[in-house]
C-alpha cells in the first residue's frame, strides 16, 4: 500500500521516480528474505505448507515480477497471485 502510487506512474517528478525505485528495491529485498526464510524451514514444514496450498517459493518469483511491473492491471494480477500463493485473505489484511 505504501508504494501503491508508484506502480502506474507516468511523467514522474523526482520524488515519484525515487519512490518507484524504492518500490522495486523493496519488492526484490522482500522476495530474497521470503526465499531465505522458506528454505531455512525444516523440510517437513515446507512439505506441510505445500500440502496446505501455501507456496512461498512460487510467491517469490511473482514478487520479483511485481518489482518489474509498471502497469496497474499487471501489478494487480501479480498481487492477487501472491496473496493466493501465501494464502493471505485480502479482506483481513
Amino acid at each position: 500500500m505504501f508504494y501503491d502510487n508508484a506502480i502506474d506512474a507516468k511523467d514522474l517528478n523526482e520524488e515519484m521516480k525515487q519512490r518507484k525505485l524504492d518500490r522495486m528495491v523493496s519488492n526484490r529485498r522482500h522476495s530474497a528474505d521470503l526465499t531465505a526464510c522458506f528454505y531455512k524451514f525444516p523440510k517437513f514444514y515446507r512439505s506441510y505448507l505445500m500440502k496446505k496450498g501455501e507456496r512461498p517459493d512460487l510467491a517469490c518469483g511473482e514478487l520479483i515480477g511485481l518489482s518489474n511491473t509498471s502497469e496497474y492491471e499487471t501489478a494487480r494480477t501479480r498481487i492477487d497471485k501472491i496473496q493466493g500463493l501465501l494464502r493471505i485473505n485480502p479482506k483481513v489484511v
